[in-house]
């Protein structure tokens, strides 16, 4: 299928004026955004109905930071049906020794049959609780409903962080202007991430492949990143970076082109080569956009080229 040409020039001026005047509305529920810690260092949104296409179901996996199986599991003991699912939300934050992840579904819940995770017992009549939220454990993971529309699973340390964020005990994603802002930004998309200033900074340097030093060039002049990928018609891969200020922006687009020239013309696949050439790069005030599309023929060799991973990974 051929896919249409998109008009980068005139989209570029068309996604800033949107981002900025906010008439993109965040693509993650509230509640979601609230169970979130707001130490948050990376959010990705994956829709739930994209993960039944054959096609589709092998790209987005690779995004994904796995547990797709057990997300499955779950969904299937709860009583939900497929179309019960709307979004799956990663999160990864700060905890006091390392990192941790929670996994948020976003859908329709009403149904959640809880009898088929807890049977009471005159020992343990009610489910275990921490800060009175209720919790399920199946299948190595711990589960709990915020309400019927969100449902948010992972290892209790992980979950207690989650429940803490929902009670207001330590701040939630709420907090985190600068997440926020970026996720306000984010279109509904098969697959969208926003990441912090470290994550940003880790995109561009592997983007700039051996031959650029962008990342340390520029220092702590990231602020952030988002990227979106849709399937509709091929792929369309967008990605922005924002920088502290103009001149940061300028020389990292700058920079950013001559590292993929220089990765286009050492590539020896003829496919990647073309695609690295026909990557768009541009910056329009704090913010560096990179476009790139593919026909649908080609959504194995582009996801499975050096040119995606830099970005997903």
């Amino acid at each position: 299928m051929k896919m249409k040409k998109l008009a980068f020039w005139g989209c570029l001026a068309l996604i800033w004026s949107l981002a900025a005047s906010g008439l993109w509305a965040a693509q993650l529920g509230s509640e979601a955004q609230v169970v979130i810690p707001g130490s948050a260092q990376q959010i990705i949104s994956v829709k739930y109905s994209r993960l039944q296409d054959p096609m589709v179901q092998p790209i987005l996996q690779q995004v994904m930071p796995g547990g797709i199986a057990r997300i499955n599991a779950i969904i299937t003991q709860a009583g939900l049906r497929p179309r019960d699912v709307r979004r799956v939300d990663f999160a990864t934050f700060s905890l006091r020794k390392g990192l941790g992840m929670i996994t948020v579904l976003e859908g329709n819940f009403l149904h959640f049959d809880r009898a088929r995770f807890f049977q009471p017992t005159k020992k343990q009549p009610r489910p275990p609780h921490f800060l009175g939220v209720h919790y399920y454990t199946t299948g190595g993971w711990d589960v709990y409903l915020p309400d019927n529309t969100t449902l948010v699973a992972g290892s209790l340390p992980e979950l207690r962080q989650s429940i803490r964020a929902e009670q207001s005990a330590i701040p939630n994603l709420e907090a985190n202007d600068r997440m926020s802002s970026l996720i306000s930004g984010t279109q509904d998309t098969d697959a969208w991430s926003v990441l912090d200033a470290s994550g940003a900074r880790n995109v561009m340097m592997s983007l700039a492949g051996a031959q650029g030093k962008l990342g340390a060039l520029l220092g702590n002049q990231f602020r952030g990143a988002r990227y979106t990928l849709d399937f509709s018609d091929g792929v369309k891969l967008n990605l922005e970076v924002v920088a502290r200020d103009s001149m940061a922006a300028a020389t990292l687009s700058t920079g950013l082109q001559a590292a993929l020239l220089y990765r286009a013309a050492s590539e020896p696949n003829p496919m990647l080569k073309n695609l690295l050439g026909q990557v768009q790069v541009d910056s329009a005030g704090r913010h560096v956009f990179l476009q790139v599309s593919s026909p649908e023929n080609q959504l194995a060799e582009i996801v499975n080229s050096p040119l995606f991973h830099s970005i997903m990974r």
